[in-house]
């Protein structure tokens, strides 16, 4: 059965009513879509700008490592350097000890004067022969005996420069030492920066996905709602033609039947011999009764 004039406009307000609620619905979803798209582009500009910070800090990192890499090598070969020195200043020591035993009386000073004493009277006065070769003989042993305190002197030194030498090496590979831990100590706060960052980082790509799915989720309802839209539209506009079909039929229909009066009123007024109206004469000629 075909629905009544009355019944179309209420069906079509009705729809419209609802096509404005279903607009309003979907233009609020697709504002909260904007909204979520510009928080979860937020966050992920922020994670890019921590990610970038982070790549900074684990180069400063990777370099305070190679640092602390170099400064232990550095360590341990001052270390490896103390201990060749005092190996070789213990060796020096072993030969300063063996040569002090062989130490004589005299000091070096006392065979100087009297090496140069004895070499003094070769040089300027006659001596018979013998007497020259028993004081050659002197010079010779007093230089033997000088020899030793040189040699001792020698090793002292040696020694003493092996000390100084190793003691420079025990000062580098402490100072090394030092910057080692200074440099590991700033390494490791950059580490745990770094630790800090990636967690911040993964947080905030967490949320940003979580916004994301929001995002979607937000998009299909309007998505839904927009063929929800289109269907109603749709609907609305069919019942709107509908409506003027029928109203063009109503009127179609009225004006036949206001037609068919006239000319009912005009045949009755022909058989009573009165004069038509120029409508009434129209309708008759036109319906082939005149």
């Amino acid at each position: 059965m075909r629905p009544t004039t009355e019944e179309l406009k209420r069906r079509a307000e009705e729809l419209s009513l609802e096509l404005s609620r279903l607009r309003g619905e979907r233009d609020t979803l697709r504002f909260e879509a904007e909204r979520l798209a510009e928080k979860r582009d937020a966050l992920r500009r922020e994670a890019e700008r921590l990610r970038s910070e982070a790549a900074k800090l684990r180069e400063k990192r990777d370099a305070l490592n190679s640092e602390v890499k170099r400064l232990k090598e550095a360590r341990e070969e001052f270390w490896r350097r103390r201990r060749e020195a005092l190996k070789k200043m213990k060796e020096v020591n072993l030969k300063l000890r063996e040569v002090m035993r062989r130490l004589p009386p005299k000091s070096a000073r006392e065979l100087k004067g009297e090496i140069e004493k004895v070499e003094w009277i070769i040089q300027t006065e006659p001596l018979p022969l013998e007497e020259e070769r028993r004081l050659v003989e002197n010079v010779r042993r007093l230089e033997n005996q000088l020899a030793v305190h040189r040699a001792a002197r020698s090793l002292l030194e040696e020694a003493s420069r092996l000390r100084r030498e190793a003691e420079s090496f025990r000062v580098k590979a402490e100072e090394s030492h030092k910057e080692l831990l200074r440099a590991a100590e700033e390494s490791q706060s950059h580490h745990e920066r770094l630790l800090q960052l990636y967690r911040e980082i993964r947080k905030l790509r967490a949320d940003a996905d979580k916004v994301q799915r929001q995002y979607l989720e937000v998009r299909e309802r309007c998505r839904v709602l927009d063929a929800k839209c289109r269907d109603v539209s749709k609907e609305v506009r069919e019942c709107r033609e509908e409506l003027r079909r029928l109203e063009e039929e109503e009127r179609a229909k009225r004006l036949l039947e206001a037609q068919k009066e006239v000319e009912k009123h005009a045949l009755e007024k022909l058989k009573r011999k009165e004069p038509l109206t120029f409508e009434e004469f129209k309708i008759l000629v036109e319906k082939g009764k005149v």
